[in-house]
């Protein structure tokens, strides 16, 4: 099992980067939001945006807002980022949001579960990966999955949950 830990800003109009640390604290990458022009920075769009850098800040994974009425991002990953998956919301109701992820030929579903602690990915009933909030400010993350089992790459996994988090789980 590999354990992956962020905590995202406070501030949830913020495009700072954050640490994504392993659980011996080795910096793993850099994930942050960004706006796409200054415009939209200024009228603080309820847009996420997000990408993925490693240690030398090269872009590994970018996930782009393309649809805001229904949730949408189009993720494009991997080494010269030829791959492209989805992200869509399907939830029915806000507060129990479900993200559906298309990549390579497979669907995995991002949900809530009791208590909006908790956040599962699965794949055909199995559980891929899951996603902890720790301490009670909501900012604090603990992604834990299992690598042997994990079809997906771990760009597209970091970048969907904490686009996931920047969504779902506001302070």
């Amino acid at each position: 099992m590999a354990t992956l830990y962020f905590r995202k800003p406070f501030i949830i109009f913020s495009s700072r980067k954050v640490k994504v640390t392993d659980e011996h604290q080795r910096l793993q990458y850099y994930c942050g939001k960004y706006y796409d022009s200054r415009k939209e920075l200024l009228k603080l769009a309820r847009t996420e945006n997000v990408r993925l850098f490693d240690k030398h800040n090269h872009i590994l994974a970018d996930a782009k807002q393309t649809e805001q009425a229904r949730d949408q991002w189009k993720i494009v990953y991997g080494e010269h980022q030829e791959q492209v998956a989805t992200m869509t919301n399907t939830s029915t109701m806000n507060t129990n949001m479900r993200l559906t992820i298309r990549y390579n030929g497979n669907e995995a579903v991002m949900k809530s579960d009791t208590g909006r602690k908790t956040f599962v990915l699965e794949a055909q009933g199995e559980v891929l990966a899951t996603m902890k909030i720790q301490g009670l400010s909501l900012t604090h993350h603990e992604v834990t999955y299992d690598s042997a089992a994990l079809d997906m790459a771990e760009e597209l996994l970091v970048t969907a949950f904490y686009t996931f988090s920047l969504k779902h789980v506001r302070p």
